[in-house]
């Protein structure tokens, strides 16, 4: 048991582990929930981190014995799959289609899928829509399946680029278990002013709804709130790659693929 006499010892271990990015994370997650009964929120959420990790026995608890052999969907899998996040109008697309034409990777939008859903005119594309419109994340199971059906249909070995996902610390989980663990995050990073500023340039030509004042404050006030645990829940695990969004997009995509290295 620590002592109080060693407190530099306990902040030492905890740096080493990464347990207080791992706190910081769960603390932000259950605050933004705000469940009912937070006790038991944050025990089923460690319990389905463990369980991500590999270290759930089959009784459900966690085990320090070492990974299970338990397979998942996309356990066979050799896709590698990278997250690409950061706050809209952050130029995650703008990244993205310089990394497909000098790297060879796939692209996919969980935003365009939604919004190609959107286009169809179906039921669902209508709820859709209004939810957009709010600033809100749409249900998980929807962009979950449309991503994991155009994700089945590439190549065994492709490497591919999830761009604008996961939204919430509850659909990285899923994802990961349902399709496959991401290999790396790109986090491009950029002010709210500077991101507003984007948009609403933005939006006199592009026709999105999305795109006024009103709702780029509740899109921005959701990324803050959902998405970044998700960011500090990767970069615990030595998985995240923050970029400086403002620079040039020249200059934040030389440190796209120096940052990536690691990871290929």
């Amino acid at each position: 048991m620590t002592s109080i006499h060693d407190v530099e010892g306990a902040k030492a271990y905890l740096l080493q582990h990464k347990l207080h990015t791992l706190f910081e994370s769960l603390a932000a997650d259950v605050i933004s929930k705000r469940p009912e009964k937070p006790h038991e929120y944050l025990i089923e959420r460690i319990a389905s981190l463990a369980k991500a990790e590999g270290i759930v026995t089959t009784k459900g608890t966690a085990t320090a014995s070492g990974p299970v052999t338990t397979t998942s969907p996309a356990a066979s899998s050799k896709r590698k799959l990278i997250f690409v996040l950061g706050g809209p109008g952050s130029g995650k697309g703008t990244q993205c289609d310089l990394i497909v034409a000098q790297m060879g990777f796939l692209h996919v939008s969980a935003g365009d899928l939604l919004r190609a859903e959107v286009a169809s005119g179906s039921d669902e594309g209508k709820s859709l829509e209004a939810l957009m419109k709010e600033g809100k994340l749409v249900p998980d199971a929807t962009t979950i399946g449309l991503l994991k059906k155009w994700i089945d249909s590439k190549p065994e070995n492709a490497t591919i680029l999830v761009d604008g996902f996961p939204r919430s610390m509850k659909q990285a989980l899923q994802f990961e278990e349902q399709i496959g663990p991401a290999v790396a995050v790109l986090f491009f990073s950029a002010s709210n002013e500077v991101l507003t500023n984007r948009l609403l340039k933005r939006g006199m030509t592009s026709g999105r709804a999305d795109d006024n004042l009103d709702s780029i404050g509740k899109r921005l006030v959701t990324f803050q709130e959902q998405s970044k645990p998700v960011t500090a829940y990767f970069a615990a695990k030595d998985r995240c790659i923050e970029l400086d969004a403002e620079k040039k997009k020249e200059e934040i995509f030389e440190a796209v693929k120096k940052g990536l290295q690691p990871f290929l």
